[in-house]
């Protein structure tokens, strides 16, 4: 049976109480940042293409970075929670209080049950996270596809080609083979 976290708060020891608060502010940060993420897509969408003045790569690339910092923050998470969450399961085997068998195998499977019901608001938390995220990566994919392929082509976004790619263009090429050595 799953019972949310705040049902439970008080049986829970002072690390999973620490965890939990920190996995809840850690959650709301990255809802905040997909979130924006998300509100930069749309503004972003909602413009005329005509009006794309850099190339829409690097209009996106800060919108990636963003989902991969998220991504990689709900990553650490995930690896402290199996740190907290396998620090504590030795001590679901403290039964100094028990006085026969059965009331230590009944302490044994209360503590087991706490961590159980730990570990499944943790993990919801964390299908939350992804599944926002994914969401938001999904719609910017959609949408840097949309936007490379609409009525002009990325050169034309840019507006002209660049003074760099021109010298490239014009420049003698040597003959170069492989790893950058000239050839005889």
């Amino acid at each position: 049976m799953f019972d949310p976290f705040w049902s439970i708060w008080r049986e829970f020891g002072l690390l999973l109480r620490f965890f939990l608060v920190l996995q809840c502010a850690i959650g709301i940060y990255c809802l905040f940042i997909i979130l924006r993420t998300a509100l930069r897509l749309h503004a972003i969408r909602k413009q005329d293409p005509h009006e794309h003045l850099i190339p829409i790569e690097d209009v996106l690339a800060p919108l990636y970075r963003s989902l991969a910092n998220t991504r990689q923050l709900i990553g650490a998470t995930f690896y402290l929670f199996g740190f907290v969450f396998f620090l504590l399961l030795p001590n679901i085997q403290n039964t100094l209080e028990a006085r026969s068998t059965a009331e230590e195998l009944k302490q044994i499977l209360g503590g087991f049950q706490i961590c159980c019901e730990f570990a499944a608001n943790v993990f919801f938390i964390f299908f939350v996270l992804h599944v926002a995220e994914w969401i938001v990566y999904m719609m910017l994919n959609r949408s840097s596809k949309r936007l490379n392929s609409g009525p002009r082509g990325r050169q034309e976004n840019v507006g002209a080609v660049s003074a760099q790619d021109q010298l490239a263009e014009h420049r003698p090429s040597t003959n170069k083979g492989a790893f950058g050595v000239g050839k005889r």
